[in-house]
């Protein structure tokens, strides 16, 4: 017996229906999906609490709590770095440093391209020996964050500067950071950086990023009535991570060492400088010449390219090594 059937309602016109009702089910909820999505945005953007407050005399504090020469108190430390990801990497070294008045110290820099540097500061005096054909720059930077972790530290306190910190909907917070820009560069290349120094909870010093220096401090623990950050880290290059470890850290600077620990070097070489070169004279260096930055009149060539930085080697195989770094 033959199915009867409405006008209008064949098969075909049903299916078309139905394909059509679930379209239309899918747009409603595509529409749904982004009306909720939109208001969730919506929600976490107005859920976020931006606070912002003057630094006042907050430098001063983090320096006084995480500054080992800020505290006043002699000491004898020890700070290792190294690239933990990679044992035979270039980037290792230490800095020693037997500390007992700003007017008195000593400090050895040593590096494991040869580089060693003995400085010995006593009765207003300095006398240096220098070894090698440079003081690398990250190793300088570790110096920095070891002995004065705040460069130009007064520059962070100039009326009008603010920490800026933002709490999140799920109650974590972002580092409170002083933020600045700085002028680098002339003429049609002149452009602008960005300088960072941001605190921890407790307002010591957290993180600190200027256009030639920038470090992280980490796992602080008490030396006295201090707290004294025990692990640094930067990355002088992309993929490269180089973590400084506090491996000694003692009170009183000459406590078990020899008597002539700051007795006067037999000369001053001071021959390690860093010597900052604007994009004009970088175009008209050339390794075969002698300047300034090139440590002794021998044969260079260039070696290549470090952060847009021009970098030469000597020409002799035997001593290889970075002789000059413009920036």
């Amino acid at each position: 017996m033959p199915i009867q059937q409405a006008a209008g309602h064949s098969p075909d016109n049903r299916a078309c229906i139905f394909s059509e009702r679930n379209e239309n089910k899918r747009m409603q909820t595509a529409r749904h999906t982004a009306i909720a999505a939109l208001l969730s945005c919506s929600l976490l953007a107005t859920a976020q609490v931006h606070t912002s407050v003057p630094i006042g005399n907050g430098v001063d504090k983090a320096l006084a709590t995480s500054s080992l020469t800020a505290g006043g108190r002699p000491f004898h430390v020890l700070l290792t770095i190294s690239e933990p990801s990679n044992p035979q990497s270039p980037y290792e070294g230490s800095i020693e440093e037997w500390w007992s008045s700003a007017d008195q110290w000593r400090r050895e820099v040593s590096s494991k391209g040869g580089m060693h540097q003995t400085i010995v500061f006593s009765a207003g005096k300095k006398t240096e020996k220098d070894e090698g054909d440079y003081y690398p720059l990250w190793l300088r930077e570790f110096e920095i964050a070891l002995l004065d972790p705040i460069p130009n530290a007064t520059s962070w306190t100039q009326p009008g500067t603010m920490i800026q910190q933002t709490l999140l909907p799920d109650g974590a917070k972002s580092q409170a950071c002083a933020k600045g820009t700085s002028p680098v560069g002339t003429g049609d290349r002149a452009f602008i950086v960005f300088l960072s120094l941001c605190f921890d909870d407790s307002g010591r010093i957290g993180l600190v990023v200027t256009p030639r220096y920038r470090m992280q401090f980490q796992d602080y623990q008490r030396f006295g009535h201090q707290q004294i950050a025990r692990r640094l880290s930067q990355s002088p290059e992309p993929g490269t991570a180089l973590v400084g470890i506090v491996e000694k850290l003692d009170e009183g600077a000459a406590s078990g060492t020899r008597s002539d620990l700051f007795q006067p070097l037999s000369q001053d070489e001071d021959r390690f400088h860093t010597v900052p070169v604007g994009s004009a004279q970088l175009k008209k260096a050339q390794c075969s010449r002698s300047s300034p930055s090139l440590a002794r009149r021998r044969p260079w060539q260039w070696q290549g390219t470090y952060r847009n930085v021009r970098v030469c080697r000597r020409a002799r195989p035997s001593s290889r090594g970075v002789a000059s770094q413009f920036g």
